[in-house]
Order: C-alpha cells, then sequence, then structure tokens
C-alpha cells in the first residue's frame, strides 16, 4: 500500500495482510492506523499499522508497505480557502 493510503486508515476498514513466517495470508481490520512515517533502507516511506485476525483473535503491527487495501478510503476533505479582507 502506499504511504498516502496508510495516512488515511481509521480503525474498523480492512487490509490484507501477507503469509508470513509460516503462517497463512489473511483479511484483518485496522485497530490503530498509521503512525509516524519511517522510511526503510532504500528511502521508501512507510508506518506501522497494528491489525487484528479476526479468525485467530490475534493482533499484529505490520509496516503499512506489505498490507494491501480492501476497504475504500474515506473522500479526502478539500479545505476551503480562507476569505480574507481586502486591503
Amino acid at each position: 500500500m502506499r504511504i498516502e493510503e496508510a495516512r488515511r486508515l481509521t480503525p474498523g476498514m480492512k487490509v490484507r495482510c501477507p503469509a508470513d513466517r509460516d503462517e497463512p495470508a489473511y483479511v484483518g481490520t485496522v485497530t490503530q492506523g498509521a503512525g509516524e512515517t519511517q522510511e526503510d533502507l532504500f528511502g521508501a516511506e512507510y508506518a506501522w499499522v497494528t491489525v487484528r485476525d479476526e479468525v485467530r483473535g490475534r493482533e499484529a503491527v505490520w509496516p503499512s508497505n506489505r498490507l494491501g487495501l480492501l476497504s475504500p478510503l474515506p473522500a479526502l476533505e478539500v479545505e476551503e480557502p480562507e476569505d480574507l479582507p481586502s486591503p
């Protein structure tokens, strides 16, 4: 998942977690969204995301660049330009 998508994750969204350490891949629920952005050795940005596996009943912390987004992202809130008085 791109870092722009990871920053918009909110609790309750669904993500695809890859197979890891002899555990199969699964669909998980985000319990804590992306925190502070970090960089890997190649300069790619990622953030840590906490995901709950409802089937196995456990949580894991994943780097956002290993997750796949399944839920639609919330719409971006566009800030209206501030009306400034004319001089």
